[in-house]
């Protein structure tokens, strides 16, 4: 595992190749476009994933052309910012959360101390304000939240009680609930929507329909009518389930084989997704009312669509 130092030294040189940008101390070294830019290659909206340990993005322009973000990195669980501008993503140790400006700049949100531990799964609120994310306290797993520069230190969202289970896996609906999965330390068999207003549960799916667990994500429609998530089924598979917020039995989407896994929603009717089906992982796209699903990026990831 390479330090961030290490990382960050790459990074410039991925800046270099997407915009001419070296790497800053601030934020966002291109405050006036937003954006990759790089000759005929532009982002605004499309598919941030992990090929070969970095970070990359492919606009829905074009998802044959993908960019790299970083270089000789190893990361995880990227997610993009509600304007499409930032990535902010994860080390694979957990040491570490860090942000990826889409100019070319970095900047480390968190780093790993003794509360909060083993970082992952940071997403972005939907005023882009905060990164909420996933960190381990002993024996449980808690939602834990940082403003998005990384700022004035991060305090614990959700769990880290005796009276409550672990907590992993979240997201949000553009009105700003947050769903999360839920259960024992790594059996993670429930759902949970949340409202943070008032910091209440409004609903608890106790059933994953033919899922014995969430495998590694579950979202929230931008509309927050819908749950989409990726179940281990009682023979060892991976498939994809959509429920509705409302509740009732989750529906296992037949989409072909393979293992289905990190689904992410595109507007509030298709999904992105990854699968291995082809012999390595790719991301495909699903619309909902088809059982066709379409390669849109070879190589690729644990794939997050947006922005939304």
């Amino acid at each position: 595992m390479k330090s961030l130092v290490g990382v960050f030294v790459g990074l410039s040189v991925a800046a270099g190749v997407l915009g001419g940008c070296t790497l800053c101390e601030n934020l966002d070294c291109d405050p006036g476009g937003g954006g990759i830019g790089n000759g005929d290659f532009s982002f605004s909206r499309g598919i941030v994933f992990i090929r070969d340990g970095d970070i990359f993005a492919a606009d829905e322009s074009d998802f044959t052309t993908a960019e790299p973000l970083t270089s000789g990195g190893s990361f995880q669980r990227p997610g993009l910012s509600p304007d499409g501008r930032a990535v902010v993503a994860a080390t694979r140790n957990g040491s570490q959360l860090v942000r990826v400006s889409l100019a070319g700049s970095a900047s480390t949100l968190l780093q790993e101390d003794a509360t909060f531990q083993n970082l992952r799964e940071p997403v972005f609120t939907p005023n882009g304000q905060s990164v909420v994310f996933v960190f381990d306290s002993g024996a449980q797993s808690c939602i834990g939240r940082v403003a998005a520069d990384g700022s004035g230190g991060a305090e614990t969202l959700l769990g880290c009680s005796g009276a409550f289970p672990s907590y992993a896996s979240p997201s949000f609906d553009e009105q700003g609930r947050l769903l999360v999965a839920a259960g024992s330390f790594g059996n993670l068999n429930s759902l949970e929507l949340w409202n943070l207003t008032t910091n209440s549960r409004v609903r608890t799916f106790s059933s994953l329909g033919n899922a014995t667990r969430v495998a590694s994500r579950a979202v929230l429609s931008p509309d927050g009518k819908l749950v989409a998530f990726d179940g281990v089924t009682a023979s060892g598979a991976l498939r994809l389930f959509t429920v509705s917020s409302s509740g009732g039995t989750p529906v296992q989407l037949s989409i072909g084989a393979g293992n289905h896994t990190f689904p992410s929603w595109k507007g509030n009717t298709a999904l992105v997704f990854a699968s291995d089906e082809g012999g390595g992982d790719a991301a495909y796209l699903v619309d909902l009312s088809s059982s066709s699903a379409e390669l849109v990026v070879p190589s690729a990831e644990e794939p997050t669509y947006g922005p939304n």
